[in-house]
């Protein structure tokens, strides 16, 4: 089947509206607590670069699992690849992510008060995705995105991949505009202001159009 721009921008309108008006139900993310729930979470994040969602899911239920482990682990490192290899999960630069999941650990270790009560210690989650994004190794703007989304206080950010990119071009106006991270998401902000739905949930429903598109071949003449 070919699909064309319009096509694309017609779907993204027609859920939004279906959204809104209580036809069709987005996923609700659930504010979450509980450290150990929250290191899943983070694990998750960590894994999924460049990584089916299968193959990190298994890793951050690996180590949720040995969370236990971790607490008492002296050396944080082993821990992370001896979990691993138990299970005989290997994820995409499995080194570099082992070190970026140790790291991370001890971090999280260090400071899980502030994610356990990340919607009181910062002012907005654009500024909590800062933190992240300094302060844990292997997150950058949209694994942070993610975890805060995951963890339920995500409604005002957008999770921007390659394809969630592409979507966003076709339905906005200056496609041709190469954007930033942030650029991009302060436009689907705007985007989804406009249409009375929040961010969040904007963001749910592009990924859904991206893999109708994925699945399909959009024609070349309507990028035009």
């Amino acid at each position: 089947m070919m699909i064309t721009a319009q096509t694309v921008i017609d779907l993204v309108d027609g859920l939004i509206r279906d959204s809104r008006d209580g036809i069709l139900s987005l996923p609700v993310f659930r504010r979450r607590t509980d450290p150990k729930e929250i290191w899943f979470e983070l694990a998750f994040c960590i894994s999924s670069s460049q990584e089916r969602t299968r193959k990190a899911k298994a890793a951050a239920e690996t180590l949720s699992d040995s969370f236990d482990d971790l607490c008492l682990s002296g050396d944080t490192l082993s821990t992370v690849k001896s979990a691993l290899e138990r299970r005989f999960i290997s994820l995409r630069f499995m080194n570099r992510k082992s070190e970026q999941l140790a790291d991370s650990w001890r971090k999280f270790r260090a400071d899980t008060n502030i994610l356990v009560e990340i919607d009181t210690r910062f002012e907005s989650p654009t500024a909590a995705r800062e933190y992240l994004v300094n302060a844990y190794a292997g997150i950058g703007p949209k694994q942070a995105s993610m975890l805060l989304r995951n963890v339920g206080w995500g409604d005002d950010l957008a999770i921007i991949d390659s394809h969630i990119a592409r979507i966003s071009q076709l339905i906005l106006a200056d496609r041709d505009e190469i954007e930033t991270y942030h650029s991009l998401e302060e436009k689907l902000r705007s985007y989804a202001s406009d249409r009375e739905i929040t961010l969040e949930k904007l963001d749910v429903i592009l990924w859904s159009c991206a893999r109708v598109v994925r699945a399909n071949r959009i024609t070349e003449p309507a990028l035009v």
